[in-house]
């Protein structure tokens, strides 16, 4: 015979587990799909910069990170639904720091392009909101598990 505190600890605990098997489970398809992402712009700017295509798999080079944009947000957005509201804060507060700091980035990267310093490309861009928003993560992350 069970002890009904028990039983309810014990469905507390599979509870947790359950959400913590699912939110490890969003993340790492979110993690998995991001570096998927990540490959196909380099090895599509690597090759087309490099001329090492055919005149024929330009295009579909070209596009292939384009037509997975859309799924890695997708994705995103799946995983910041799955979480709980803690992990949910952490992630907009970390967009938003990460705004600010490419935008802070940015900036300067156009002022200094008035004294000659050549201005940020796409590519250059993208990368500076990436880590910008890497480092909010960081940042917010270690703030809330002090």
């Amino acid at each position: 015979m069970k002890l009904s505190g028990n039983s309810a600890a014990a469905d507390e605990g599979s509870a947790a587990k359950d959400y913590k098997r699912k939110t490890n489970r969003l993340s790492l398809n979110y993690m998995f799909w991001c570096l998927v992402w990540a490959v196909c712009i380099m090895v599509s700017d690597y090759t087309i910069e490099a001329n090492m295509l055919p005149d024929l798999l330009i295009w579909p080079m070209v596009l292939l990170p384009v037509v997975l944009t859309p799924f890695v947000f997708y994705q995103y957005y799946q995983y910041y639904r799955g979480v709980d509201e803690l992990t949910r804060k952490i992630q907009s507060d970390a967009l938003a720091i990460g705004f600010a700091i490419g935008m802070l980035v940015l900036v300067l990267y156009m002022s200094l392009a008035n004294i000659g310093v050549e201005e940020p490309g796409a590519n250059e861009t993208f990368a500076i909101f990436a880590i910008a928003s890497m480092i909010g993560q960081v940042v917010r992350t270690v703030a809330y598990n002090r």
